[in-house]
């Protein structure tokens, strides 16, 4: 299992899996606004999404854990 941590002090604009989805490696899962720049948060390698713990429009800080991948 692998986890997805936030890597910065953000604002969750976008989530584009859901409990269950297959992703490849570098899928993007998230999408982060930071200093009035979206960024894409990839997936770390394939896998199954097993936990999001992010919803849209939630404030996270660095290393919140995004979701979790077995």
């Amino acid at each position: 299992m692998s986890s997805v941590l936030a890597p910065m002090h953000c604002k969750v604009v976008g989530v584009s899996v859901k409990v269950g989805d297959k992703v490849e490696q570098d899928q993007t899962l998230f999408t982060i606004e930071a200093m009035k720049v979206e960024m894409p948060v990839p997936s770390p390698g394939p896998g199954t999404v097993t936990k999001i713990g992010v919803a849209i429009g939630q404030t996270i800080d660095s290393d919140h854990v995004m979701a979790e991948l077995e």
